[in-house]
């Protein structure tokens, strides 16, 4: 508090929930992203905003610093984002990549987002989906190789999950 927009830093009324202003909404429908790279293992890569400038900044705040409402703006524009695209619809399940017990966080981030997502879009949020099996060392700053490398094989997807037939 304040709030304030996470792209030009204008101050946001407080009663405001969206922490992008009004001058700035057009950015946000210019730098959306799909990404179809069947070599990452998945159908899509989608990002509603640019991983740079302010937003970046704005991320790190909500990741690192528990500014936790910010959640909010992203998930707008990531739902915004979701229901445009093929895959997403009445049989869409949304989860949350857990976070290790040690890591020095006040929330998960990821379930922030996917659970304001879920109620932005009317679609079911499964929290207990995957888990954790081994602890994964600090991503940031690593090569891409090396995310991967230590990402390979840390998650198991619960075995009672009924996902026939679901998008995750």
């Amino acid at each position: 508090f304040p709030k304030h927009c996470i792209f030009c830093n204008r101050l946001i009324g407080a009663g405001e929930t969206y922490c992008i202003c009004s001058n700035c909404a057009s950015k946000v429908s210019e730098s959306k992203t799909v990404i179809i790279d069947e070599r990452s293992g998945m159908e899509e890569v989608i990002s509603p905003l640019e991983y740079e400038g302010n937003v970046r900044y704005t991320m790190l705040n909500f990741k690192f610093r528990g500014i936790k409402y910010l959640g909010y703006t992203f998930a707008v524009e990531m739902a915004k984002m979701l229901k445009d695209r093929k895959f997403f619809n009445s049989d869409v399940i949304i989860t949350a990549v857990p976070v290790h017990s040690i890591r020095d966080r006040a929330y998960n981030q990821s379930e922030v987002l996917a659970k304001n997502i879920c109620k932005l879009t009317n679609t079911k949020y499964s929290g207990n989906l995957l888990y954790k099996i081994k602890p994964i060392d600090r991503l940031s700053g690593m090569k891409v190789t090396d995310k991967k490398f230590f990402v390979k094989n840390a998650f198991h997807i619960d075995s009672c999950a009924d996902l026939s037939g679901k998008t995750v």
